[in-house]
C-alpha cells in the first residue's frame, strides 16, 4: 500500500502533474508515458498488498531494482548533471537524488514478502 501510494503521489507531485520537462531531459525513462506508467505500478501495488509468497512480488523487486541499476548508473556517470539542478529546479533534483533509494527499500520489501509466508 505505502509503496503504491509513493509511486502514485510521487510521481505526481515530481513530475509536476507530468509536466516536469526536466526530468524527461535528464532521463527519457521519466517522460509523460514513463511517469504515467510509474503511476499505474503503483496501482498494481496498492491492489496486491498483503500478497505474500506470491511470484508477482518477486516481478515487483525485479522492476525496482531496474530503476535502481538506472539510479546508481546515473549518480556514478552523471553526478555533476544531477548537481546542476540544484540551482534551477530543487524538485526534480530532489527526486533524481532520492528516487534509487527509495526504490531499493521497497524493492527489499517486496523481496521480502516474495519468501515470507502468512
Amino acid at each position: 500500500m505505502v509503496s503504491g501510494l509513493a509511486n502514485i503521489l510521487g510521481i505526481i507531485i515530481f513530475s509536476k502533474m507530468f509536466t516536469n520537462k526536466n526530468l524527461e531531459k535528464y532521463d527519457s525513462l521519466f517522460d509523460v508515458r514513463g511517469n504515467i506508467l510509474i503511476a499505474l505500478w503503483g496501482f498494481t501495488y496498492i491492489l496486491t498488498t498483503n500478497t505474500h509468497n506470491n511470484p508477482i512480488m518477486f516481478v515487483f523487486f525485479l522492476e525496482k531494482m531496474l530503476y535502481v541499476y538506472n539510479y546508481y548508473k546515473a549518480l556514478s556517470t552523471d553526478l555533476k548533471n544531477i548537481n546542476s539542478f540544484w540551482e534551477n529546479d530543487k524538485l526534480t533534483y530532489t527526486f533524481l537524488i532520492l528516487y534509487g533509494v527509495i526504490d531499493l527499500i521497497f524493492g527489499l520489501l517486496f523481496v521480502y514478502l516474495f519468501f515470507v509466508n502468512d
